[in-house]
């Protein structure tokens, strides 16, 4: 309603404006007036300085503003400045008698130089406006070539009138002027087009554009085509109509900075009011940015303070666990001979359950760290030929009076995978205790993808024949504390973290781990190793043969039963721990391979009796007081004369601090297997199966 009626209003104005000028062509006609060359030069002088006035303030809007109808209008009011200065001082007494044609050609065709260019600009300026609608800021008009072509034509301008004999400016018949009506037509077009454009982009500057340009079609269709002769009443009028024109188009941009200004007055007015408003909503803002800051403290610091009793409740159970695992494994023995059946039954069950404990300690704490984002990656070369036979050995004891079956599916040439070892070990040793757990007839096995081509592996398969999981909790078994079989009347232990677990560290490797199953029918747990890696479906044909796994076949050295360990009869070992059921433990182990054991409680003294008696292999714990076992693993690589000896480090923190302690020669979690110890001590000390003081030797409990 608003752009209606102001389009009816400027129409009027218009409308009433051609009448005006029609009138006045009417009544100017008839009258006898001629003026003289002092009046002209006047009149043109006053114009050109409101064409640089207008060209400057133009620009001024251009530059603050960027819109390009300003530019156009600025750099081409400018060069029409100049022509109307030339025309000046060409049509003066001065000049006139040194132009090689006639006053009255000079005049004329000087003044149409001028007229001509003004008529062009303000077409441009309605074309740059279209072409920027049309394409955006792709069709903006280039500043610099637009710079260059006016004054290309300025120049031109001054070479054509200045120097080349110009034809007579009036003719015989009703207008003695008929190339007057070349820009009337221009002016016409552009007007034609600033008026389509109202409709479109309502803007006041454009009204008074349009005036002006109506002015200018007037001057020359209805005064200056019917001049007669220089000076005459036409020619005069014609004169100050172009004045009117550029005063109206000095006004139009004088109201628009004025529009412009009154817009910022009464933005700033409006801030001035919102002030105190917003002072008050950036002080709560600060204020719950504060509450906010110290809520995360607090936050920071709590979690801080769990992880720190996490750590220390788990050295504090894991310790005396060690302890209880330890000493109920040498008890089983029964190398006295002095324990009954039911004894050693008992023994058997206060082992397992240490061990049960013993996970669930460390599920809580592998938990925590994953929270809190402390879990480090070690990447490695990761031989999954060797690994997949490894974390099925730990298993055979436990499936070989239930029946069920570990079988592996591993193809032949398969490409190391870089990855963390013992992470994955720790995702496959749970993988492939929940298939345990939940089979009680048939099989479990473990399954290698790998792509026949290149030999690269791409898919880890968990499969299973137990009870499977329900559909409808099939998406929930990643969750924390969520278990398959719940309620108060469980048959099976657990917390539910493990698969929790295992998901985040496969996350934190840049693996996936999806499942997929049937209630009862079982259930196959994959590790997808690559993106591109189709997941499997829980049934499908095995594509190698299955062979039932068999640890004889796999490692004998595995086996503390079947080691040959004649060449350790007589070796030296150092065992560094301030636990005295610790170095009880571990003397009892090292004693069973025919070694000498050497015992010390702290780092020190560690350090003085292997100068002194130059073992064969360190047994060191990590956390001890005064000097810890990091600062006695550094000065043995510091020292010539010890650097030479393995380091084994025994530890309740060595698994999660894998990553700084690479100059060991292997790394054992406390609590841990007597056949873990053994493998290492053959390995570094039976010289017979080769020097193995070069390989790293990644080992602990669950990973």
């Amino acid at each position: 309603m608003q752009l209606g009626e102001t389009i009816r209003r400027r129409n009027l104005v218009l409308a009433l404006t051609f009448l005006g000028l029609a009138g006045c062509m009417a009544v100017i006609r008839g009258v006898g007036w001629t003026s003289g060359s002092a009046l002209h030069t006047t009149m043109e002088v006053g114009s050109t300085l409101l064409a640089i006035w207008i060209g400057t303030l133009s620009l001024v809007r251009y530059y603050s503003k960027k819109l390009t109808p300003f530019l156009v209008l600025g750099v081409g009011f400018l060069g029409t400045a100049v022509l109307d200065a030339y025309h000046v001082l060409v049509t003066s007494d001065w000049f006139a008698a040194s132009m090689p044609s006639a006053p009255a050609s000079v005049i004329g065709w000087s003044w149409m130089t001028s007229r001509m260019f003004q008529a062009v600009v303000v077409c441009i300026a309605y074309t740059a406006w279209q072409r920027e609608q049309r394409l955006g800021a792709a069709g903006r008009l280039d500043e610099r070539r637009y710079y260059w072509l006016v004054g290309l034509l300025v120049a031109v301008s001054f070479i054509v009138v200045g120097t080349l004999p110009m034809p007579p400016a009036y003719g015989a018949g009703v207008f003695h002027r008929t190339a007057e009506f070349l820009p009337a037509m221009l002016f016409l077009a552009a007007f034609a087009g600033h008026y389509r454009k109202q409709f479109h982009q309502l803007n006041g500057f454009d009204f008074w554009l349009m005036l002006s340009m109506l002015f200018s079609f007037a001057a020359h269709a209805m005064f200056m085509s019917l001049s007669e002769r220089p000076f005459d009443a036409m020619f005069d009028t014609a004169h100050v109509l172009k004045a009117i024109s550029y005063g109206v188009v000095l006004w139009g941009l004088l109201m628009s900075v004025y529009a412009t200004y009154r817009r910022v007055d009464s933005a700033a007015a409006e801030m001035g009011e919102l002030n105190p408003q917003l002072r008050v909503e950036v002080s709560e803002r600060q204020q719950r940015e504060q509450e906010l800051r110290l809520a995360k403290e607090q936050a920071e610091a709590a979690s801080q303070a769990k992880s720190q009793f996490l750590a220390n409740m788990s050295h504090e159970l894991r310790t005396p666990l060690n302890s209880v695992i330890g000493f109920a494994n040498i008890l089983r023995k029964n190398k006295s001979g002095g324990l009954g059946d039911k004894d050693l039954y008992y023994l058997e069950r206060i082992q397992d359950n240490g061990k049960h404990l013993l996970g669930l300690i460390n599920d809580v704490l592998d938990l925590s760290k994953i929270e809190a984002g402390k879990l480090e990656v070690e990447l490695s070369q990761v031989n999954l030929s060797d690994l997949i036979p490894q974390v099925l050995s730990q298993f055979e004891s436990l499936v070989r009076e239930s029946g069920v079956e570990l079988r592996t599916d591993v193809p032949p040439d398969i490409q190391p995978l870089e990855s963390d070892e013992g992470k994955l070990k720790q995702v496959l040793v749970n993988l492939i205790g929940n298939a345990v757990k939940f089979t009680h007839e048939g099989s479990v096995t473990v399954r290698l993808v790998a792509d026949p081509v290149t030999g690269e592996a791409m898919r880890v398969d968990v499969i299973d024949t137990g009870i499977g999981i329900l559909e409808d909790k099939l998406g929930a078994v990643f969750e924390s504390f969520n278990q398959v079989e719940s309620g108060t009347d469980r048959s099976y232990e657990g917390t539910g973290l493990g698969l929790a677990i295992s998901r985040s560290m496969c996350h934190l490797l840049g693996l996936e781990l999806v499942a997929d199953a049937r209630f009862g029918s079982g259930s196959t747990f994959s590790i997808l190793l690559r993106e591109d890696v189709p997941e499997p479906c829980h049934g499908e044909e095995l594509i190698h043969l299955a062979e039932v796994f068999s640890l004889d076949s796999r490692r004998a050295t595995d086996n503390p039963q079947d080691l040959d360990r004649p060449d350790l009869l007589g070796r030296l070992v150092l065992i560094v721990d301030d636990n005295r059921d610790c170095q009880i433990l571990h003397r009892h182990y090292a004693e069973e391979t025919g070694c000498r054991v050497i015992i010390c409680g702290s780092g020190q003294e560690a350090l003085e009796l292997a100068r002194r008696h130059d073992p064969d292999l360190l047994l060191l714990d990590l956390m001890m007081p005064e000097m810890d076992g990091w600062e006695v693993l550094r000065q043995f690589k510091a020292d010539p004369q010890l650097r030479g000896i393995p380091v084994v480090v025994i530890s309740i923190v060595g698994r999660e601090n894998q990553a700084q302690l690479r100059e060991a020669a292997a790394v054992i979690n406390k609590p841990f297997e007597p056949e873990e110890l053994f493998a290492v001590l053959t390995r570094h000390l039976d010289h017979d199966m080769g020097d193995g003081s070069s390989e790293l030797l990644r080992m602990g409990s669950g990973g």
